[in-house]
């Protein structure tokens, strides 16, 4: 599992995460809601070591991550596949490649071996494996971050941290991603984080909600009494009034 442990985070003077708490249960697929800039990026990047907390623990799978040197930190890493808002492929690459990139660096295959694998992984996130051979820059930016996630799940990592997964989509686009989320918790059997502004997304791949405000991770539990908790902050947040 991972856990949060009282923390804390600023940029200067500007107070991101003061003291946020949570378990996320093995298995489950917990969900983080908050406004623009309310920290949630910030959760996930203290998670895989591209940001240090100022206090407090993370623990994956009993380590204090927090702890560990950063010249240690790829084996956290391949634990913890990390899926970005944007795409973040390499342009100058296939399709393929990229999929490939990790699975060369970290997994020894033979050529015919790693053909597949890629193909595999592609056909995992809903994707043509013909597709392997184009350029990134001739896919639809919803199929670029397939292939994102293809790179990420590649390596089959036992948790996944999803980085506002539908921004930038169409509500068809967003709701097959939604569904992907959902279907890749059931097949891999991973732990997931989502962070996210979009009520959609949590109504369909979450088992728990929290709401990041004022720092704080506040009225966690499952999304159909969350979309119901009469607090003045969550339903402020869920009918647009807080920015």
């Amino acid at each position: 599992m991972i856990e949060f442990h009282d923390l804390h985070k600023s940029f200067g003077d500007n107070v991101v995460l003061r003291g946020v708490n949570l378990e996320v249960k093995d298995g489950e697929t917990f969900a983080v809601l908050g406004a623009t800039g309310a920290g949630k990026s910030v959760m996930l990047r203290c998670v895989v070591g591209l940001i240090r907390p100022d206090y407090g623990s993370i623990m994956v799978d009993g380590e204090d991550v927090t702890d560990v040197p950063h010249k240690d930190f790829p084996r956290i890493r391949l634990k913890c596949g990390m899926v970005f808002q944007l795409p973040t492929l390499f342009d100058s690459m296939t399709v393929g490649e990229n999929v490939a990139f990790g699975m060369k660096r970290h997994r020894k295959f033979k050529n015919n071996e790693l053909k597949d694998a890629v193909s595999e992984n592609l056909h995992l996130v809903g994707l043509d494996p013909s597709l392997s051979r184009r350029m990134p820059g001739q896919l639809s930016f919803g199929e670029q971050k397939r292939v994102g996630l293809a790179r990420t799940v590649a390596l089959r990592p036992k948790y996944l941290l999803y980085d506002e997964p539908t921004t930038g989509l169409d509500p068809i686009t967003a709701e097959s991603i939604n569904e992907l989320i959902k279907e890749l918790a059931q097949k891999l059997g991973v732990t997931s984080i989502v962070v996210t502004h979009d009520i959609r997304c949590v109504e369909v791949v979450a088992d728990r909600v929290g709401l990041l405000h004022d720092g704080e991770l506040i009225g966690i539990q499952e999304p159909a009494t969350f979309l119901k908790d009469p607090s003045p902050v969550i339903q402020d947040f869920l009918y647009g009034m807080v920015t």
